[in-house]
């Protein structure tokens, strides 16, 4: 293939690139399209129409021009406006446009695309096209078999543009493993048919425009590719938000079963604990009484052991007095014999009976009460501790193991318990060590890609970065190039975004921020959010998430 035929084949797909895009554009404000992008555009107000429906601007201009000088004049003004953003335009004049130059035209559409396409207005013409391929590059790090380099040869075997959708959208892609580098006329067509019919990306090129080139023409691929961040970079946000309002409503839910549960529980503990005063103090009264008797027994028992011993030595007296006299021997009637008479130690004979038991040992606990309050006294404490996590863990876990050899007489299960709260803090101490690694690990990643030191990044470290860190960058990312000047993110731009991937000390304004990336003010369906009715039973109004409710549970 000569130069010339070479030349002629990258022109003419970038017209009809650029053609199709500014028709893609022209069309969301119902202005008129065009077919011949040099003979359409000569007088100017396709391409004002144009900047019209992709920034919302509409330049003051001849909108029927007849003559040479108001298609000069509106060539003009698309100049004007350029500068005033501060675009560069270069060597570019309303005459060589009114005139048909083709090289001309294309580079004024080029400037157009890259400063309004994906990035708004931007000073430099890399910014667009470094972020862009950045961009391209984190979205398909996870293919081993995908590199993109450029926006040209590394889209040729057709499997980037179908690991960008895969990405975001596999059920349209399938098993991606399936896809064959050595079949890109497949691969190529597979995701532009994927990408019009079921994502809306315009299909702005040919197949053969990128698997018969030698060298796909940079500036079409580029072109076309913006509208796959287009698409997926606000559907990037919308999976982040989607991600964080879910771990948020379920978090909310879970939130309001607590107090509902810790209410009633808490009702029931006063409840119980009025009841118990009640028979406590009928037992009070009741054990009163008993000792008093009790002590009454025992003071019988004692007159009773004493008596019979004493009655034993007046036995002994009379059959000892009868054989020094040498009297008959006294035979005591049996009902009273000595043998009948003997019950043993009498307090042994009460403890012999079950009920006796029981209360004998109550008694015997008086002395012992103090200790076992004193128990249940400094566990409560351990339980109202305010101290760091890991020293409460530490000092309740030192508890737990001394009760295992230890009884304590006033609680029913003490290692229940015990567990029950050690669980509730390594629960908590988890989520705070995960969202601490994580802000340390993005700290980490700075300091490795800020290699001169300077306290910022490149647009290409920062996105690597936000890659491994798994967070949304599209509005990030846009933002910071709209700057007409500024092509890096400093530490603070950068843990910005980091802290916007958490769902930390989030509050209501930021919550209706996360919605309106979903595009709902008011509800959402359980689905969107990937949540079971059991997970927001509290919040769920006809299978979708009761927002105000939400809303309302946040702080201001």
């Amino acid at each position: 293939m000569t130069t010339q035929n070479t030349e002629n084949t990258w022109e003419d797909v970038q017209i009809k690139t650029f053609t199709n895009w500014i028709n893609n554009k022209l069309k969301i404000n119902a202005h008129p399209i065009i077919t011949d992008i040099f003979v359409d555009t000569i007088d100017g107000t396709a391409l004002i129409n144009l900047i019209h429906s992709i920034t919302g601007n509409m330049i003051t201009h001849n909108s029927s021009p007849v003559t040479k000088y108001q298609c000069l004049e509106n060539h003009q003004y698309i100049i004007q406006f350029l500068k005033e953003n501060n675009v560069e335009v270069v060597n570019i004049r309303p005459s060589d446009l009114v005139q048909g130059n083709r090289k001309l035209m294309l580079g004024l559409v080029w400037i157009i695309i890259l400063k309004f396409g994906i990035s708004g207005m931007v000073e430099e013409n890399s910014n667009a096209k470094n972020a862009l391929l950045a961009w391209c590059k984190a979205v398909t790090s996870p293919y081993s078999n995908v590199s993109i380099q450029n926006f040209s040869t590394s889209w040729k075997d057709g499997l980037a543009f179908n690991a960008i959708i895969h990405r975001f959208r596999p059920d349209l892609i399938g098993n991606f493993e399936d896809l064959e580098r050595k079949d890109p006329r497949f691969n190529v067509k597979k995701a532009f048919d994927v990408a019009e019919s079921k994502l809306g990306i315009p299909k702005l090129m040919d197949v053969e425009d990128i698997v018969d080139a030698i060298r796909p023409d940079e500036k079409s691929v580029f072109t076309y590719v913006s509208e796959y961040y287009n698409k997926f970079s606000s559907y990037e946000n919308e999976m982040n938000s989607r991600n964080k309002i879910s771990d948020l409503i379920k978090n909310i839910n879970w939130s309001i079963n607590a107090r509902n549960d810790y209410e009633k529980r808490a009702v029931d503990f006063l409840e119980m604990f009025e009841a118990y005063k009640i028979s406590l103090e009928d037992f009070k009264k009741f054990y009163d009484q008993f000792i008093s008797k009790f002590k009454s027994l025992n003071e019988i028992a004692k007159i009773l052991n004493e008596e019979f011993l004493s009655i034993k030595t007046l036995k002994d007296k009379i059959d000892l007095t009868h054989q020094l006299y040498n009297l008959k021997k006294y035979e005591a009637p049996i009902n009273i014999r000595l043998s009948n008479l003997d019950k043993g130690i009498l307090t042994s004979k009460v403890n012999e009976s079950a009920h006796f038991d029981i209360l004998s040992d109550l008694v015997k606990d008086e002395e012992n009460i103090e200790s076992e309050v004193k128990k249940v006294e400094e566990i409560k404490q351990l339980f109202f501790n305010t101290a760091e996590i890991n020293d409460q863990i530490e000092h309740l876990t030192r508890k737990e193991n001394q009760l295992k050899n230890e009884k304590v007489k006033l609680l029913v299960n003490p290692p229940l318990i015990f567990e029950e709260k050690i669980n509730t803090l390594k629960n908590i101490q988890e989520i705070i060590k995960k969202r601490t690694n994580f802000k340390e690990k993005a700290v980490s990643l700075f300091k490795e890609h800020d290699k001169f030191n300077k306290g910022r990044l490149s647009v290409d470290d920062y996105v690597k970065c936000m890659n491994i860190l798994g967070c949304s960058i599209g509005n990030a990312l846009e933002d910071k190039l709209q700057n007409d000047s500024i092509n890096y993110f400093t530490f603070d731009d950068y843990m910005s975004t980091v802290n916007n991937c958490t769902i930390e000390n989030i509050n209501r304004a930021q919550l209706k921020y996360e919605l309106s990336l979903l595009g709902s003010s008011d509800n959402l369906s359980l689905s969107l959010l990937g949540l079971s009715p059991n997970d927001c039973d509290k919040l769920n109004n006809s299978g979708r998430i009761d927002l105000n409710k939400a809303l309302n549970e946040l702080q201001d």
